[in-house]
């Protein structure tokens, strides 16, 4: 098993405290170092952003968005690799929609919309000016939305358009929910990075079996290929695939180097299966 730090200097954006406890977790136990800001939501800086018309550098715009100068200083630095982690947030209404009577199914196909375009945009993590962007179906919590590390039984998990707003309280009865953060190991999360990379087979349709290829993996874990299958699955069943794909960030980060990615898979092949991977 391939093990290495990284010693260059990471930004990592992301909205909320759970996301924040997440990975400040994560990139402890893989040995990653980084600086974390704590943003809006994806919507109000998008609606910023394409006041630019996407011409901008993201750091500039978030430090319009924010109020902490501490978060300003943060942002003035300079980092070889910038991530963004945010909700889909179809739940809710953006500013635009805030105040309308538009139906849930037509707003979350208006933000994915959106999101596919962000999607789009963000995808060098070592340009400084762009970064690279992940989004959580519907939300971070989706990490969670499954019994064990390796519940099989997520890999068809779906949620109705009309039921997203109650999916923090749906995930909270999962027994997953009761495992804390700041008690997973490396083994854990990596059992959850397969389930989510395994699920791209559901929400790409791509006729694979267990962990794909690393070639594979690159092409189907495309932010903007996930937006369009999740908005084609929108318009047609009016559901959404729940999946997780922040936990891609490390994937992406490490890539295949010191065969990080083969290492994965094999693991998967062997039933690796941490002792703590079933909660109380």
């Amino acid at each position: 098993m391939a093990h290495f730090k990284s010693k260059k200097k990471i930004l990592l954006i992301v909205e909320g405290g759970t996301e924040k406890d997440f990975f400040e977790r994560s990139f402890k136990v893989f040995g990653l170092s980084f600086e974390l800001v704590v943003a809006s939501d994806l919507y109000s800086l998008y609606s910023k952003m394409e006041q630019y018309d996407l011409a901008c550098d993201v750091k500039d715009v978030l430090a319009e968005l924010v109020t902490s100068g501490t978060v300003k200083e943060v942002l003035k630095s300079k980092f070889a690799y910038t991530y963004l982690v945010f909700d889909s947030d179809l739940q809710n209404k953006t500013p635009a929609q805030r105040g309308t009577d538009i139906p849930i199914e037509q707003s979350a196909e208006d933000d994915l919309l959106k999101v596919k375009k962000m999607a789009e945009y963000f995808t060098n993590e070592t340009d400084p000016s762009i970064g690279r962007l992940y989004i959580d179906y519907p939300m971070m919590e989706s990490f969670r939305y499954c019994d064990s590390f390796n519940d099989a039984a997520f890999l068809t998990e779906f949620i109705p358009i009309s039921m997203m707003k109650g999916f923090k309280k749906a995930a909270s009865k999962k027994k997953l929910a009761g495992h804390y953060i700041a008690e997973y190991t490396k083994t854990n999360f990596k059992n959850l990075i397969r389930s989510n990379v395994k699920k791209l087979n559901t929400v790409s349709k791509t006729a694979f079996e267990g962990m794909p290829s690393y070639e594979i993996y690159q092409v189907v874990s495309k932010g903007a290929s996930i937006a369009e299958k999740q908005s084609e699955m929108v318009r047609s069943k009016r559901m959404l695939s729940v999946i997780n794909t922040s936990l891609f960030l490390l994937l992406d980060h490490y890539g295949n180097k010191n065969a990080f990615y083969d290492d994965l898979c094999s693991d998967a092949e062997e039933g690796a299966v941490d002792d703590n991977a079933q909660t109380p």
